[in-house]
């Protein structure tokens, strides 16, 4: 399990940049990446995107429950192009 880390959602930081470089390096075509957001629709999204991956959000917390705790507002895939 791999978190990424937000400091400024204005700008990319050098974890995004990292984190999307170990992604791309290992995730072969075809490959699935999910992931769990705080965000209804997560900055970072923007930038997997622009990496080679089409993303879709799974589901949203308006949509029903997301978690028993309500921690998260949206799931997402991201399909390696």
């Amino acid at each position: 399990m791999t978190s990424v880390v937000r400091r400024d959602c204005g700008h990319c930081t050098l974890v995004d940049i990292l984190m999307l470089m170990c992604c791309v390096l290992q995730v072969l075509p075809g490959g699935l990446v999910i992931w769990r957001s705080a965000a209804i629709v997560p900055p970072y999204a923007k930038l997997i995107e622009n990496a080679g991956f089409n993303i879709k959000c799974l589901q949203q917390a308006q949509d029903g429950y997301m978690d028993r705790v309500n921690m998260y507002c949206s799931f997402w895939v991201a399909e390696r192009r």
